[in-house]
């Protein structure tokens, strides 16, 4: 490369840190003979140090860092855009939860068909991964049932925090299915996690007080069961993407889902005996928070799909802890909610966890 036409010591330094950053992408070993290559700079301007600057090695060490942990990236963000939505479906908490199961399933199957056909992917996957899609979809409905009956009986935080045993049902689910390692470290923050679950949920067996939430005590020890099994159900789900792996295009994964969820969601919606499920059509103040709950969702989780299928499956589902965060941020700022202190705290030893896990090697 020649710096004949550069005019001033920051263009050359430009280009200098350019080609470092381009060296380094293409796994050049920058050592004294590489860098020796770029000292004929010095003759062009005084005093000109050829060695790359700190400001480049940090930015090429930084793109590094976030490329080795692009499926913990992707993640986080679907850890983001899963709180919007169960913000979403808090605010439809007077929809019946298999109503608004079948609404988001639907309209994530249409985008779905958009997407893909658009990229031109064949929507129905490998025909030797078809039965894993299929039981990833039905799991995927177990799990979303669950999650959402929660959400609409207990307060959101809450209702997230116990979908928070999924971590650790996936971490032990791929020791035990998929073999993947489950260290010292993982174990540390899953008890660190286990710790800011209790302090959120706060269950009345060990806190003795009486919740000012407005649940009986029988219909939350019932939401609480049923979060629980949601839980375990992602678990599975979860799994089930990472043995899938990464050929398929992570939006067929989302089609599978919520093409079973659209069918499966259907009958309850006419078919439980019960005032609170009864389905009824929703009015119009709710069509803007139904389309903000399955854009969020639709985006949710094709990113979620895509980090479970980089990452090990432990690690890419703990770092959905970061929902508790973000659900509390909400409650506050849109639901006018303040949270318990034991909330704070828990979620507090939640993001110590999820740190930790993304920046362990």
């Amino acid at each position: 490369m020649s710096y004949r036409k550069l005019q001033t010591e920051d263009e050359v330094e430009d280009q200098i840190e350019l080609q470092v950053i381009q060296l380094g992408n293409n796994n050049v070993k920058l050592d004294d003979t590489t860098l020796d290559n770029l000292e004929d700079t010095e003759d062009l301007i005084p005093n000109f140090d050829p060695s790359p600057s700190k400001k480049a090695i940090d930015k090429f060490s930084l793109i590094q860092a976030l490329k080795n942990r692009i499926g913990l990236v992707y993640t986080i963000i679907a850890a983001l855009l899963f709180s919007v939505m169960n913000l979403m479906v808090k605010l439809s908490s007077e929809l019946p939860s298999f109503e608004i199961v079948f609404i988001r399933s639907f309209l994530c199957l249409i985008g779905c068909l958009i997407f893909l056909g658009y990229k031109k992917v064949y929507i129905f996957g490998p025909a030797e991964k078809r039965k894993l899609l299929f039981v990833r979809g039905c799991f995927g409905f177990i799990g979303l049932s669950c999650t959402y009956y929660s959400v609409t009986v207990l307060p959101l935080s809450d209702a997230i925090t116990l979908s928070f045993f999924n971590p650790v049902f996936t971490a032990l689910l791929a020791r035990i299915i998929l073999k993947e390692k489950w260290g010292v470290v993982d174990f540390l923050c899953t008890l660190l996690s286990i710790a800011g679950v209790v302090l959120v949920a706060r269950p009345e067996f060990i806190f003795h007080t009486q919740l000012g939430d407005g649940v009986n005590a029988g219909a939350r020890t019932l939401a609480v069961i049923v979060a629980l099994c949601g839980a375990l159900s992602g678990a599975f789900a979860y799994v089930t993407v990472r043995s899938v792996g990464s050929s398929v295009n992570p939006f067929v994964l989302v089609l599978y889902f919520s093409t079973i969820s659209t069918v499966l969601s259907l009958p309850f919606c006419f078919g439980i005996p019960s005032q609170r499920q009864k389905f009824h059509i929703p009015s119009l103040h709710f069509i803007p928070i139904l389309l903000g709950l399955s854009t969020s969702a639709f985006f949710g989780q094709g990113l979620l799909n895509r980090g479970l299928q980089l990452e090990k499956a432990g690690r890419a589902s703990a770092m959905n802890y970061l929902q508790i965060v973000f659900s509390l941020l909400s409650e506050v700022l849109f639901l006018n909610t303040v949270p318990e202190w034991t909330s704070v705290i828990g979620a507090c030893l939640v993001m110590a966890s999820s740190i930790t896990n993304f920046v362990k090697k």
